[in-house]
């Protein structure tokens, strides 16, 4: 959700302001999509999700730190915690 807190508060430095996201949308941008092509949101929200703790490791190295990846240092994190920064949408369309 680009029009989210997060993504307001850190602007560039929102971790979804990166070479690997081509596409940054808001809620209002979906709703007008789906509208162009005959549909209409008939349900979204913010859901949780579950990261590994592994992922917030090499986050930090290759965005915060701005450090390219070596190797990897150990294997993936079987620990997982969730996650809910309110920065992605998940959204149900119904043709009209």
């Amino acid at each position: 959700d680009v029009n989210g807190p997060l993504a307001r508060l850190l602007g560039r430095r929102w971790h979804h302001c990166n070479a690997y996201h081509f596409n940054l949308y808001g809620p209002r941008t979906l709703a007008e999509a789906a509208r162009r092509h005959g549909f209409v949101s008939v349900a979204s929200d913010h859901l949780w999700k579950r990261i590994p703790l592994d992922y917030f490791w090499n986050y930090a190295r290759d965005f915060l730190f701005r450090r390219p990846p070596r190797s990897r240092a150990f294997t993936p994190s079987r620990f997982a915690i969730p996650v809910n920064l309110i920065d992605t949408i998940y959204v149900v369309w119904k043709r009209l």
